[in-house]
């Protein structure tokens, strides 16, 4: 298991938005949102990112998420 929130980005996506392989990054959604460290990687496809492990709100840094689910139509 990864000893802190990890993030995989293509290079592509991480170049054009500025992410050095290390950096802490926002990921986010309109659910919530949460701080990892970036790393850049080959494995992650372009336009997708892999979230690695599984981070409990009070071990990750930063977390904020609904507890609440909305209903989507």
């Amino acid at each position: 298991m990864e000893g802190e929130p990890l993030l995989e980005m293509h290079a592509d996506d991480a170049r054009s938005r500025g992410v050095a392989a290390g950096a802490m990054v926002r990921v986010f959604n309109d659910r919530g949102n949460y701080q990892c460290k970036a790393i850049v990687s080959a494995r992650a496809r372009p336009g997708v990112v892999n979230g690695l492990g599984v981070w409990w709100r009070k071990l990750g840094p930063g977390a904020r998420t609904s507890t609440r689910s909305r209903t989507r139509s």
